[in-house]
């Protein structure tokens, strides 16, 4: 992965993240854009408690 697509991370909004892993997706060095939802905002969801 190159520097400047590193740098590129550090303007991201929350819940963005750029997966690069082999063993997990199985692709060599072949960096993978995806968003998720705040861990902590989905947990608090399936306890029943206001998220705002």
């Amino acid at each position: 992965m190159s520097k400047e697509m590193l740098s590129q991370t550090f303007k991201f909004n929350k819940g963005n993240w750029l997966l690069v892993s082999h063993d997990a997706t199985g692709l060599d060095a072949v960096p993978i854009p995806i968003k998720t939802e705040n861990a902590e905002d989905r947990l608090k969801k399936f306890l029943g408690v206001d998220v705002n």
